[in-house]
């Protein structure tokens, strides 16, 4: 009697339980008493003609926080618990879905982020989840309320940094509760919850808005001055006499304004090939993202784009073109660009950013004196702020950027605009004019 109560117990926390199920011979079956089988062998019999086989039984957490008994069979031991963990990594964590947010979260990290995101994504996602505390993720899943998320992203707000005691940043907590959410679809979709209580909570607001940092046109032209001379290097100009020094310095002053010409993304400029590249139609074919030195596909369609470029960038460029193929031929094996890249290491493989800009950009940024919180990627946002106050339409700078909607680009860039509304005043009193 204790061990079937133990049993129900483990069944229903959803562990689950295993058993052997054999006939029963009718001289020891304890029913055998008054039986009218016994003496019937062609009648059928539950325990008699039953199977000899191997039983998992368990329960699943069912919508409304009801229970459902399930069972898996099979002839042996070692093929039913083969079964029972196809069916845990089919099914979900520890076989039900009456699970916790942690477990859950472990479950959607593993099997499925893995084929569903890019991997920058899914690194992305982990790091947000880590912030979801351990007081949480021992919740039922199926428990979990609105109020509950929106207290942790207040106490996050409040002292939520893991490493250091201190506030985290706003969009930090943002991206958290963006990530949660995310995640919990995951569970609607895959059968774990019925609701996303993630929903019905508000996002933190970010009262100081963050101003996107951009160059002016003599702020650029500094920067290209700085780039095209070497002279941010610490031992100019005696690094002069290094040719490989000479290479890294032509390629990231070719790179840099090569940036500030099409508004690419650092990936998208460091991962260009030769191929991409039309000197005849003066375009160049945005279809590779670098990231940790690999090419890979952008994560949307949007992103997938022809730019033009001006004539003056493109005479550059075809200049910078023989440069690297004379430097790759005056150094022979030591240089092998095997992807045939436009921007490399002096040896040819691709350039890592963090070596990047915590060498070369941040010594560029302090020689050329640029603004505090100038960045590679501000180089996108001087592109895109220059075409704005030249009047380019906007839809034409979207497509540019790779943005997935006007709306979001406005969104961008709406504080740095002209003043549309007093031009639009203007054009009208022009109309109105007596004759």
């Amino acid at each position: 009697m204790l061990r079937k109560a133990h049993d129900m117990a483990r069944r229903a926390k959803g562990e689950g339980t295993i058993y052997h199920v054999t006939p029963v011979s009718c001289d020891v079956c304890p029913q055998r008493e008054g039986c009218l089988k016994k003496d019937a062998p062609e009648v059928k019999c539950g325990k008699r003609d039953r199977q000899d086989r191997w039983v998992y039984q368990y329960m699943v957490g069912m919508p409304g926080g009801k229970k459902s008994r399930r069972s898996l069979t099979a002839s042996t031991k070692k093929e039913l618990v083969a079964k029972i963990e196809r069916m845990r990594m089919e099914v979900g964590p520890e076989g039900t879905r009456d699970v916790s947010l942690g477990s859950f979260l472990d479950y959607w990290q593993e099997r499925i982020l893995k084929d569903t995101v890019q991997p920058s994504t899914s690194v992305f996602y982990r790091s947000m989840v880590k912030y979801v505390p351990e007081s949480l993720r021992k919740k039922r899943l199926a428990d979990i309320t609105p109020a509950m998320i929106q207290g942790m992203l207040s106490d996050l707000l409040a002292h939520g940094r893991i490493k250091k005691e201190g506030t985290l940043s706003v969009k930090t907590v943002k991206s958290v509760r963006t990530t949660l959410a995310t995640a919990l679809e995951a569970a609607i979709d895959n059968g774990f919850l019925v609701k996303n209580p993630v929903k019905k909570t508000k996002p933190p607001v970010d009262v100081v808005h963050k101003e996107i940092v951009f160059l002016y046109q003599d702020e650029i032209k500094r920067l290209l001055k700085v780039a095209d001379s070497g002279e941010y290097y610490e031992t100019y100009p005696a690094v002069m006499e290094d040719d490989g020094i000479v290479y890294l310095i032509r390629c990231y002053a070719m790179a840099v304004r090569l940036t500030l010409a099409t508004g690419m993304r650092w990936g998208e400029t460091f991962g260009l090939k030769w191929s991409d590249v039309d000197f005849t139609g003066g375009t160049i074919y945005i279809h590779n993202n670098l990231q940790d030195g690999v090419l890979k596909r952008p994560k949307t369609s949007y992103s997938i784009r022809k730019i033009s470029v001006d004539a003056d960038t493109m005479r550059r460029l075809k200049e910078w073109k023989k440069q690297q193929r004379e430097y790759g031929k005056s150094v022979g094996d030591k240089y092998e660009n095997e992807l045939d890249l436009l921007f490399t290491s002096i040896s040819g493989v691709p350039v890592r950013y963090d070596n990047f800009r915590g060498r070369q950009w941040a010594n560029m940024m302090k020689a050329a004196q640029l603004p505090p919180g100038c960045t590679y990627h501000s180089l996108r946002h001087t592109h895109a702020t220059q075409l704005l106050r030249a009047g380019v339409n906007i839809k034409v700078i979207s497509q540019r950027l790779g943005h997935s909607n006007v709306a979001f680009t406005l969104r961008t860039y709406a504080h740095v605009m002209p003043d549309q509304d007093r031009t639009a005043a203007d054009a009208m009193a022009g109309l109105l004019e007596d004759d």
